[in-house]
């Protein structure tokens, strides 16, 4: 895709690394932005992480096939509802700002995680369905809204630089995501074996294991979600305050 603000970007002076990443890391909406997607994605990565053994073991009692079919259709529903709700997304933060939708959309991420406990239940092994079908959506939305305020980050950078700095935000932001995704995915593992998870093929795991796992895998990931939640709350790039800057940048620099 070609940069729209190549030639902005093109004609400034090159400055180093460094200074490029310090000047990042003074960017308070963009730092806020971060740490919701760094507790967002480990958070989500920790559900998928645990919910494995949660499910397995505490709603198929063990029973694969049945573990396998209750994936295979979850995966199917997250797939359709996640495509259904990109209208929706669009419609609800260009009518409430970005902000708005993203703080809403992880409220429905708390809720089904923290609703994990109830549904996630051996008499009804098909409601267990319900907590990743309510956060299909609520992923989506978020995936689809943080490009686009990491846009306006830049924006608000430019306004206090003077210089476009796509290639560094864009850098370090993808650097902490993977971080995130990797602490997330990793934490799983060693939880598990302090909940007193025996691995073995025919090694019968414990009620207080059991019990152990599926506190962790209702808490831990609402816990770190509802730091993000906490963190996007202050959000200070609101719709009105970005068509400010998009004035005083093109009463600067002229229309891109």
């Amino acid at each position: 895709m070609k940069e729209r603000f190549y030639q902005v970007a093109s004609q400034q002076a090159k400055t180093s690394l460094r200074g490029n990443i310090k000047c990042t890391f003074r960017n308070k909406p963009s730092m806020m932005l971060t740490v919701f997607a760094v507790f967002f994605a480990a958070g989500t990565f920790l559900v998928w992480g645990l919910e494995f053994y949660a499910r397995l073991y505490w709603v198929c009692q063990g029973d694969i096939a049945l573990a396998a079919k209750l994936g295979g259709t979850e995966a199917t529903i997250s797939t359709v509802l996640g495509f259904a709700s990109i209208p929706v997304t669009l419609w609800f933060s260009s009518r409430y700002g970005k902000s708005n939708t993203l703080f809403i959309a992880m409220v429905l991420c708390v809720i089904s995680v923290a609703c994990r406990w109830w549904v996630l239940n051996p008499d009804y092994p098909w409601f267990s369905l319900l907590s990743n079908a309510l956060m299909a959506p609520a992923l989506t939305c978020i995936w689809q809204i943080i490009p686009s305020m990491a846009a306006d980050c830049v924006d608000y950078d430019e306004l206090q630089t003077g210089t476009r700095n796509e290639g560094v935000y864009a850098a370090i932001f993808s650097w902490f995501m993977k971080a995130s995704f990797t602490i997330g995915l990793s934490l799983a593992g060693p939880i598990v074996i302090w909940c007193g998870f025996q691995a073995g093929k025919d090694i019968t795991q414990t009620a207080e294991t059991i019990q152990a796992i599926r506190l962790c895998d209702t808490l831990l990931p609402a816990i770190v979600l509802i730091i993000g939640l906490v963190a996007i709350r202050f959000y200070p790039l609101t719709a009105s305050r970005m068509a400010e800057i998009r004035d005083e940048l093109e009463a600067r620099r002229g229309k891109v």
